[in-house]
Parts: C-alpha cells; structure tokens; sequence
C-alpha cells in the first residue's frame, strides 16, 4: 500500500515575471498551504488539479513552488518537477531522482535498467549477417518449417532465413524480457526505498527545533502528456509500494487524473474513496481577476482603446 503512516532540487526561476502575478486562486493556495505542507502528516498523498488549457495551472504550481521556498517551510520540504519532456516511467524517476539528488541503490538499478534496454536496442538493430553468425546451422536446421506457397521449403534460401531470424528474434527479445523478470518494477522498488529515505528523515530548523519528517512534493505538469504510459505506472507499480506518508503527488492536466486514464478509471476512484486524492477543478477568471491581472502587468481598457 502506498503512503504509509510512520510513528516516529531547486525548481528553476522563469525567465519572465508573469509566473509571480498571482490572482486570484486564494482557496487553492490556502488548501495546500493547510493540508498539505502544515500537517505533521499531509491530509492528502495525491492533488489532482484540472482545468482547460490556459486556465493557470502552471502559475498555480509554480505559486506552490514559491510557497514551499518561503521561510516557513523551505528548511523541511523537498521538491521535484517533470513535464512533458519526461514522458516515460523511466525518465520520470531518473528526473525526479536528479532534482532531489537521489543515488544508492536506484542509481545501480537505473544503470541495470539503462544496459537491457541497450541490449534490446541492439538486438533489434543487428544485422541479419551478424545473427545469422551467432547461430551457425539456425537457418538450415529448422527451415523447413517456414511456410511457403502452399507448402513447407525444404532448404534453406536467403528469403527463407531472414524470415525464419526476425520471428526467431521477436521471440527471443520477448523471452528476455520475461528472463529480466520486472525491469521497470524492480527500478520503481528502488526509487520507493529512497524516496522514503529523504522523506521519513528528521530534519531541524536553524534554532535545532525538530520539525518532523521531511516533507518530498512530486510534481508532473501537464499530465495529459504523459498519463498514457505514466498513469498505468503510478498504478501498477508507484502506487503498489510502501510509500511514506511524507510524499505528496501533485498532478496538474487539463482533465482530473481519474479522467486521463479511463482505461483505468475505477481504480483511480478507489483512491478518491480512501481520501487519497484531493481534486481541484479550475475555472476560468472571474471578469474582476481578469482586470486585476491586466493591470498588474500594466495593461487597462484605455490602453487597449487606443490601439
């Protein structure tokens, strides 16, 4: 089970200033600031965030982002941001992993994980001519068998074995990757243990007043762009880990997490069921922030009107 109760990387400045205009979004920011970053344990493991393109769901994470960085909480909290550019379990984790300095044993799974996939890439990449060296008699052995014209060809011809090697190989990459029992499993198993290695530490303030466990916020942006292969992950693997209370996803797309990943749907409400997930829908600008976020960036209707 994920987020287990226990007893006892800098996210990059945007080169523009518009990400510190913050209208609006009070509710939002005074949820997250009482139920996720105050409590000795997080009200919720996961926030679900959604709203149309354009709506602020960036800005709303990057106002998180600032707040963690505040006085108040900066000493304890720990986060890590990917986007679209990771749109892969593996490079979700080797991201996160980057940003909060992770090593130990995930850094020697993930270089594990790195060398099958080398190896399949080669496998699949090889020239016929070299397989055929590394199975002297293959071809000439079982040719027999490769369907031909009606019948069965009873030597061994240049077509007959290049067939007979792509589906030789087809299965033999799948047998492998039955041999490697759970590659992306045994990756994500590692990441789980370091995780809550950062997250179940005790941390101290500058006065050596202990705060508690530390605080590990994941955020993924844009999660319509990674859910197809991210979201089965999170299921089958993140999620079936024993995680530490202490971490938090915050998931922001343009459609709440349950509802980018149908295929998987009920699964998802079994975690809104458990008070696990806490969706926020956003809404378009009232017609008031609108002009207050206008005229903080210096624009007003005669400005406009006399364009």
């Amino acid at each position: 089970m994920p987020f287990v109760k226990r007893t006892s990387a800098k996210h990059g400045q945007s080169s523009t200033d518009t990400r510190k205009i913050f209208i609006g979004r009070s509710h939002e920011l005074q949820f997250f600031i009482e139920h996720i970053l105050t409590p000795e344990d997080p009200s919720y493991n996961i926030v679900s965030i959604s709203g149309n393109g354009g709506v602020g769901k960036s800005t709303l994470l990057a106002r998180f982002i600032d707040e963690i960085y505040s006085p108040r909480f900066k000493e304890y909290c720990l986060i890590a941001l990917v986007d679209e550019q990771q749109p892969t379990p593996f490079m979700v984790m080797e991201k996160f992993a980057e940003q909060l300095h992770v090593k130990g044993k995930f850094k020697k799974a993930l270089d594990q994980y790195k060398e099958i996939l080398r190896k399949q890439r080669a496998e699949r990449e090889a020239p016929l001519e070299t397989f055929l060296g590394k199975m002297p008699g293959l071809a000439g052995s079982i040719v027999k068998d490769v369907p031909f014209a009606g019948g069965f060809l009873k030597e061994g011809t240049e077509a007959a074995s290049e067939f007979l090697v792509k589906k030789y190989r087809y299965h033999q990459l799948l047998k492998d990757t039955q041999q490697e029992e759970d590659p992306i499993g045994d990756l994500t198993k590692a990441f789980a243990l370091e995780l809550n290695q950062l997250a179940n530490a005790h941390v101290s303030t500058d006065n050596s007043k202990i705060k508690g466990n530390r605080r590990v916020i994941l955020f993924f942006d844009i999660f319509e762009r990674l859910a197809k292969e991210v979201s089965p992950w999170l299921l089958d693997h993140f999620l079936e880990a024993d995680i530490s209370s202490n971490v938090v996803l915050v998931i922001a797309g343009r459609k709440p997490i349950e509802h980018s990943d149908t295929d998987n749907l009920k699964r998802w409400l079994a975690y809104y069921d458990n008070n696990v997930i806490y969706s926020i829908s956003l809404n378009s600008f009232s017609y008031a922030d609108t002009c207050t976020y206008l005229a903080e960036r210096g624009i007003n209707d005669k400005d406009e009107g006399s364009k």
